[in-house]
């Protein structure tokens, strides 16, 4: 946990603004803060409740991912549209990266425990490293519920100039529903060397 200064946020950082637990996150534009008081940020193409009692926002870095909970103090109207969010108490880290994240667009299957037993869902891995990935689905074909933080999966993928097909096991350590996807931030329980950096 730490303050939002010491994230090292800049002004121009995307954040993505999520106002009910089930819907997907808005994206809105980092403006300015005013240190223990409030943030500034434009308002997202979106019908707001102007009376959001738990807003949830989401920002990254080449460190990882970070959220914190809030709400709207005012909408300002002039000279331009920006929100007024209450400045947050913490802001917990949610993905700290040891290894260096390479992007990519991998497809990959993974089997995750349901209702019904174990079920295969694909996706299309954004980032990985050798202890991690982040693997996206459509969010009109799955739920955020479907996954829980901490549960163990299996991704099977055939990583690009690699031999044959990989396995490997890890757990989830964050999900979020930003744009349309839902994201899971997951730690591998083995070394993966066929991830790059080679």
């Amino acid at each position: 946990m730490r303050d939002l200064k010491e994230t090292g946020i800049q002004i121009g950082s995307w954040l993505y603004l999520q106002f009910e637990e089930k819907k997907e996150a808005q994206k809105a534009l980092f403006v300015g803060l005013k240190p223990e008081k409030y943030l500034v940020t434009t308002v997202p193409a979106t019908n707001l409740l102007k009376k959001t009692e738990d807003l949830v926002v989401y920002f990254h870095d080449s460190e990882g991912l970070y959220e914190f909970h809030t709400n709207i103090l005012e909408f300002l109207e002039h000279p331009i549209e920006l929100l007024l969010l209450k400045y947050p108490d913490r802001v917990i880290t949610r993905e700290k990266r040891n290894y260096k994240r390479i992007k990519c667009f991998v497809s990959a299957r993974v089997q995750y425990s349901s209702e019904n037993g174990s079920e295969v869902v694909e996706g299309i891995i954004k980032d990985v490293s050798k202890k991690g990935c982040r693997i996206t689905f459509p969010s009109n074909k799955l739920k955020k519920s479907s996954f829980k933080e901490d549960e163990k999966i299996l991704i099977i993928l055939k990583f690009p100039g690699i031999p044959g097909e990989q396995k490997i096991g890890g757990y989830i350590r964050n999900i979020s529903c930003i744009e349309k996807e839902i994201s899971l931030g997951i730690e591998f329980d083995e070394f993966a060397w066929w991830a790059p950096p080679y």
